[in-house]
């Protein structure tokens, strides 16, 4: 008797194919619930606010509505972040402010010291005069050089270097520069002593007045 040979009842169709794509489903199916799963936990994270969403998350719309990014925005408007940067701002400020008063001390002690220069080159020259016993146009060459240089100078400096010399080396100076500069110089000077130096100087112009 001749044994039977058992038929495919489905030609043409391969088992092993139909095993192989359902083990790739699988595989699609286990890696998007693995996915979803940690998506899942990453946004539990930042809505329990151990972690920070991206910046560039509110700019997705169904993200932005998942995925609360106000964190991002918040932390640099706190107010902590605010009061730091005003007192960087104040502290700024101060250190510009104490630069420029640094500076203005500087110059102040430049001016000074000019000042002190000056009246010690004035005091030597006086002297130099009343040694010498210079003649009337002598004295006059010496007070007219003393004139221009002052007059090259601010009034106010020279009202403080005038303020220390004696009535007749002031006004022998005066005598040789143009009124306005004399005027400014006098203003400059307390009022007591441009009062006496205006009254002296127009008793020397005018002979026979006291």
């Amino acid at each position: 008797m001749r044994g039977r040979v058992q038929r495919d009842p489905f030609p043409g169709f391969s088992w092993v194919g139909v095993k192989q794509r359902v083990s790739i489903s699988r595989k699609v199916l286990l890696l998007v619930i693995s996915l979803a799963l940690l998506a899942g936990a990453w946004c539990s994270l930042i809505y329990l606010g151990v972690l920070s969403a991206p910046a560039f998350f509110k700019d997705i719309p169904v993200v932005n509505r998942l995925v609360d990014t106000s964190d991002v925005t918040t932390s640099k408007s706190s107010p902590v972040e605010q009061e730091k940067r005003q007192l960087l701002e104040r502290i700024k400020s101060l250190q510009g402010k104490m630069t420029k008063l640094e500076q203005q001390v500087r110059e102040k002690e430049t001016e000074l010291q000019q000042a002190k220069s000056t009246l010690a080159r004035v005091n030597k020259q006086v002297e130099e005069l009343k040694n010498a016993n210079l003649t009337s146009q002598g004295q006059d060459e010496v007070f007219k050089e003393l004139a221009g240089y002052y007059s090259s100078i601010k009034p106010k400096d020279s009202a403080k270097v005038f303020e220390q010399l004696d009535d007749e080396t002031v006004i022998g100076i005066l005598q040789h520069m143009d009124s306005e500069q004399v005027g400014k110089i006098l203003a400059a000077m307390s009022p007591e002593r441009a009062a006496l130096i205006t009254k002296k100087m127009l008793a020397v112009e005018t002979p026979g007045t006291t």
